[in-house]
């Protein structure tokens, strides 16, 4: 089952987040549970310790989820991109918390760069605050869960 989903996920007929929550299950006693830990937090997103990592600097946290880009609020009636007053509007690294599912929805919006909601700052009214950043920022956000995720099959299978 294992070896099909791996196929599934390369050839694309499968979406990432699809691989992890049909994997998890398959995983039990298979793998590390920091391994299992890993998957789940990628799949639900980091917005419970977000702001953590603006606070300590995040050397605990996923590296490769940093990245450079501008906090903007997204208007909800029109779509319009406006500046934001929020203390960390300042940064031009952010660490992206959402969910992979959120993540490749936002590389499938066919915009570069593209947004990603920031749920760890809260919704304003009328309103989402986003982060904009290059496509290939969020790409690479994917590829490096997805060889994770790939090599974890890997594991499971020889156990």
């Amino acid at each position: 089952m294992l070896e099909q989903l791996k196929i599934e996920i390369l050839n694309g007929k499968k979406t990432l987040s699809e691989g992890i929550a049909v994997a998890l299950p398959a995983f039990k006693d298979k793998i590390s549970e920091h391994k299992v830990q890993y998957l789940v937090s990628e799949f639900q997103g980091y917005e419970q310790i977000a702001l953590e990592f603006y606070k300590r600097g995040g050397k605990e946290y996923p590296p490769y989820r940093v990245v450079h880009g501008e906090m903007k609020l997204m208007q909800v009636e029109d779509g319009e991109l406006v500046s934001v007053t929020h203390p960390l509007a300042t940064n031009n690294n952010f660490f992206v918390s959402a969910p992979i599912a959120w993540i490749e929805e936002s590389i499938n919006l066919g915009l570069d760069p593209t947004m990603i909601e920031m749920p760890e700052i809260g919704k304003p009214p009328g309103g989402l605050i986003v982060c904009v950043t290059a496509k290939s920022n969020l790409q690479r956000i994917i590829d490096i869960v997805k060889q994770s995720l790939l090599s974890f099959i890997d594991e499971a299978e020889m156990n």
